[in-house]
């Protein structure tokens, strides 16, 4: 990550009629970070806001945080137990949805169209 004066350089030697390679050489960064600072015109970044993915979750984390004494590795392990519980629920559930709503095809038959048709033929190998 380019800091501000280095942004300023980048301005200043374009300005003078560098080109990007050479500038990129003075500078010490790579030609697409000089490119990106020359397509946003100006020495100070705009600020990024990135939502934060661990928000709806933060009184879970608080709690764990406090159960595990400070250990941030033990509140991640927990939270990865507790997702995985989670995801060896969902084959189950969707196999269950997917079954009252829709027939199956017999064993070894493939289905390749929107419309659901069961199709014996196998499938191409060796592309």
């Amino acid at each position: 990550m380019l800091d501000v004066e280095q942004r300023a350089a980048i301005l200043a030697l374009t300005a003078k009629g560098r080109g990007v390679r050479t500038v990129a050489r003075l500078v010490g960064a790579s030609r697409n970070a000089v490119r990106r600072v020359l397509a946003e015109g100006k020495a100070v970044p705009d600020p990024v806001e990135r939502e934060v993915q661990a928000r709806p979750h933060f009184e879970r984390i608080a709690t764990l945080f406090t159960t595990c004494q400070g250990n941030l590795v033990r509140v991640r392990e927990v939270l990865a137990d507790e997702d995985r519980d989670r995801l060896l629920d969902a084959p189950r559930f969707a196999a269950s949805t997917a079954s009252a709503s829709s027939p199956r095809c017999p064993s070894g038959a493939t289905t390749s169209s929107p419309a659901r048709r069961c199709s014996t033929t196998p499938p191409r190998t060796g592309w």
